[in-house]
């Protein structure tokens, strides 16, 4: 085999595995609860993209649907473990943007083990807003 050949290979098999690991903590696209309101249902299968533009818009899009997004937090709170650290920050600043309580404990160990400084002061910022905003 030539070592062109062997190279595209081993670059599709990357593709292929960075993909599959990418939406590793997704449920199933199919899984997406069809009574959830359209708009947010679009936004949040904008997540299994493979363009982290794309997931990036789909989070800044459900921040600025405010309260409407709320149904999505379960899948925001699964995509704080995407491998783009811009993604993951934009997440944190939706769940910030939408008072998620639920997402309190995910923020924690964001705050605690992103590798990312910046994400991890962004989790801390969105848990302390998130705190505030239920007193």
């Amino acid at each position: 085999m030539q070592r062109e050949t062997k190279v595209y290979i081993f670059t599709l098999f990357l593709i292929i595995m960075t993909t599959a690991s990418l939406h590793a903590k997704l449920t199933p696209k199919d899984d997406i609860p069809k009574d959830m309101p359209a708009v947010v249902k679009t936004q949040v299968e904008r997540f299994y993209a493979t363009d982290n533009n794309e997931r990036i818009a789909a989070a800044k899009q459900l921040k600025e649907l405010g309260d409407e997004a709320l149904t999505a937090v379960p899948y925001l709170i699964m995509m704080l473990d995407d491998e783009n650290m811009i993604v993951r920050r934009e997440i944190v600043y939706t769940l910030r943007a939408l008072k998620a309580v639920s997402a309190l404990k995910p923020l924690k160990e964001v705050m605690e083990n992103d590798p990312v400084d910046a994400v991890k002061r962004a989790a801390r910022m969105a848990i302390d807003a998130i705190n505030e905003a239920e007193k």
